[in-house]
């Protein structure tokens, strides 16, 4: 499930599953036309290179199903401290995401060489659509790492994973929730009402007439 827009006195909660799933949706969308351009710049021949089979948040590189890959496997391990409060009440924070990849050969060099090229096409994609379809403030690049995977003697695979922060504005907000309550609603399960919104309003309006430093009525003065 990821976060659902809606009017609540208790405003947005942001989670780090809700990035997480912005960040695989962006992914999914775009990976075909990032690998195409990945293989115009790399003289490949056009769909040499295999599109992503499997996709994942938060899943392990351990014995992934080989009739799934190519892989693309995402994780948030936690934010990048500290939390920024700003003068609204709000939060933004900076999650670190990771993106995996696992592709196999039939060489270990050839597996190296194909896990190079989806890290590449999958990180610009964040580089270049750092809003994730509007949903996020920015992201940054932070690292990047390419590891052989260790798996049976049959397979050739390899793994990179490339890092990000990524920007998320409004994530919590301080001047919001129930205000001067006792007690939680029961059932909890019920939503909260929205504030009441003030449309009509009675005012006393009484005139007082400006007086000069002389004591005289400057209102009346002509």
């Amino acid at each position: 499930m990821s976060l659902v827009e809606t009017q609540t006195i208790f405003e947005r909660i942001v989670t780090g599953h809700d990035v997480e799933q912005w960040v695989i949706e962006t992914l999914h969308r775009w990976s075909s036309t990032y690998l195409a351009e990945i293989e115009r710049q790399h003289g490949y021949e056009a769909g040499a290179i295999s599109r992503v089979k499997g996709w994942a948040i938060g899943a392990s590189f351990d014995k992934w199903p080989e009739d799934q890959l190519p892989a693309v496997l995402v994780i948030s391990p936690g934010i990048v401290p500290p939390p920024m409060k700003e003068g609204s009440g709000s939060y933004r924070a900076r999650w670190r995401v990771d993106v995996g990849v696992i592709c196999s050969a039939n060489t270990q060099e050839k597996s190296h060489e194909q896990a190079m090229l989806f890290v590449a096409a999958h990180k610009a994609i964040v580089v270049q659509r750092p809003s994730l379809e509007g949903r996020a403030a920015g992201a940054v690049w932070l690292d990047e790492s390419y590891d052989a995977l260790d798996y049976d003697d049959t397979r050739s695979l390899y793994g990179a994973t490339v890092s990000f922060a990524i920007d998320v504005e409004n994530v919590l907000t301080t001047l919001a929730g129930p205000i001067d309550v006792d007690d939680p609603l029961s059932p909890d399960t019920d939503p909260w009402p929205l504030w009441t919104t003030v449309r009509t309003h009675d005012e006393d309006v009484r005139h007082v007439p400006d007086i000069d430093e002389g004591g005289t009525n400057v209102t009346a003065r002509s």
